[in-house]
């Protein structure tokens, strides 16, 4: 039977096959074992069987890599992330598996995996509308693209060049210095391999790698090159999902519609609560400083945290607060206040912290939420954390967010707007 499953492996499957359950399979086994179906009248037992234990085996495990089907030579190594992802398993300790898959399946179906790789001698081409759902998969889905220009192909690095900057013409590619928190997420790596990447907000949306990678795993006993592609591509997975538990079966996200407005925009009355984040620092000019103090004098209130934890944006906004309010400051919320005693019908306890922010604050992983505020007349018009929860919000799992693991920063965001909301 191993022999058979190991040729069956390799044998297109239709995408709908994959939504049975190991419940259906047990029951329509035969009392001998096998499984068969009819045909010509007699009963065929092999590639049948065969199917239904690589299922049985496989089926469920979910979906860390899907590589692309495309126009030029998407699959010179045929069992790369069969080594991988098996790698990856052993040193993770959780299986996964991988997929082929095409850009005619809905953002959906390609949200079945936070990896998409994409791989060739010579680049694809891409229509318009296969290059916006490239685009989708990063943006919206929160995606990550792995791209590789098999044996350093000229052909596929300047194509891919190319794409990026028409697909982020505000994000450059870059090559990535070695103190990245890729090079660290799993293994300490002492090499960059001339990794590149696309900075897209609080993450890397694409990484690019200009050497070979899929033929060191498809080799795997290449001295010292194959063990550093492995951990390598370890590495960027684990960036990649945050090290998150990878979810069976991909759902549909709601999206709230966002507005993005200026402190001395009319219809900033219009909201009851606006929200701030962001990496850099800032100044507010006399204006802005004005209109948005008025604002929250007037019944508004201002949400903000540093996106990923970054310094620059917390000093900004602590300079902020204090143009906004001289006589009073961010202060730390008191241990009964609202939120923390569980009054807004979500009980916090103690958070559970993504890895960089571990890092920095605990060694046990948790934290209580240091949130803080700036009150005027007994209500709070400013709630700041300096710890991110706003990624959580956005599913990306960006390793080097110095914040909230997803579930746990969802329940803070739920507890601090119905804070705002009902006090």
């Amino acid at each position: 039977m191993t022999r058979i499953s190991a040729l069956v492996v390799r044998v297109p499957v239709p995408r709908a096959v994959w939504t049975l359950t190991n419940r259906h399979f047990v029951a329509s086994q035969n009392t001998d074992g096998g499984w068969a179906y009819r045909r010509r009248g007699e009963k065929s037992y092999g590639s049948t069987t065969a199917f239904c234990l690589l299922f049985l085996a496989k089926g469920n495990r979910p979906v860390l890599i899907q590589k692309l089907q495309h126009s030029a030579d998407w699959n010179r190594n045929i069992n790369d992330f069969e080594h991988l992802t098996a790698f990856i398993g052993e040193t993770l300790g959780k299986r996964t598996t991988w997929q082929s898959a095409s850009l005619d399946l809905s953002l959906e179906q390609l949200r079945q995996s936070p990896i998409l790789f994409i791989a060739g001698h010579k680049f694809p081409t891409f229509t318009d509308a296969q290059k916006a759902k490239l685009q989708a998969y990063v943006d919206r889905a929160g995606g990550t693209l792995l791209l590789e220009a098999c044996c350093g192909s000229d052909d596929f690095k300047a194509g891919f060049r190319k794409l990026a900057a028409q697909l982020w013409p505000d994000y450059p590619l870059a090559a990535l210095r070695g103190d990245h928190p890729v090079f660290s997420s799993v293994y300490d790596l002492d090499t960059t391999y001339d990794l590149q990447a696309v900075q897209i907000g609080c993450r890397m949306g694409a990484f690019f790698s200009p050497r070979a990678l899929s033929c060191l795993w498809e080799l795997q006993d290449i001295p010292v090159h194959s063990e550093l592609a492995f951990q390598l591509g370890t590495n960027i997975a684990a960036y990649a999902t945050g090290r998150d538990q990878l979810r069976d079966r991909a759902k549909v996200d709601v999206v709230a519609r966002s507005r993005h407005i200026r402190p001395t925009d009319n219809s900033l009355y219009e909201y009851p609560i606006v929200f701030m984040q962001g990496h850099s620092g800032f100044e507010c000019d006399d204006d802005d400083i004005a209109a948005m103090r008025r604002y929250l004098q007037r019944g508004g209130v201002l949400l903000a945290d540093a996106c990923c934890g970054r310094k620059p944006f917390d000093t900004a906004f602590r300079q902020m607060a204090t143009q906004l309010f001289p006589d009073e400051s961010l202060t730390i919320l008191p241990a009964d206040h609202p939120i923390d005693r569980g009054e807004t019908g979500i009980d916090l306890g103690e958070l559970r912290c993504r890895p960089a922010m571990a890092k920095r604050i605990t060694a046990r992983g948790t934290s209580r939420p240091p949130l803080e505020s700036v009150t005027i007349d007994g209500r709070t018009v400013i709630l700041y954390s300096q710890y991110d929860w706003s990624c959580s919000l956005e599913g990306d799992h960006p390793y080097s967010c110095v914040g909230y693991a997803d579930a746990d920063g969802k329940r803070l965001a739920l507890a601090m707007f119905l804070y705002l909301i009902n006090y």
